[in-house]
């Protein structure tokens, strides 16, 4: 696991969440699924997708798209 990802998912366990990381679903990597229980059921959920960059993006929203297309669409 990546150095960022260990740190966002450390950042989700600190807060009660329980984390599963690298999760294959098909040809695609769901990066961290994070679950809350609460009174013995789920509360709450989130999927986290992790990415780091030391220079930035020039043009930020059309890489965003772009990551979001492949990640959500087959």
């Amino acid at each position: 696991m990546s150095a960022e990802k260990e740190i966002v998912n450390f950042w989700l366990n600190s807060k009660g969440y329980f984390t599963l990381s690298n999760i294959k679903s098909h040809n695609r990597d769901i990066g961290i699924l994070a679950l809350k229980f609460d009174k013995g059921g789920l509360s709450r959920a989130i999927h986290a997708e992790v990415c780091c960059s030391i220079t930035g993006f020039i043009d930020q929203n059309h890489i965003f798209e772009k990551i979001i297309f492949e990640k959500f669409n087959d």
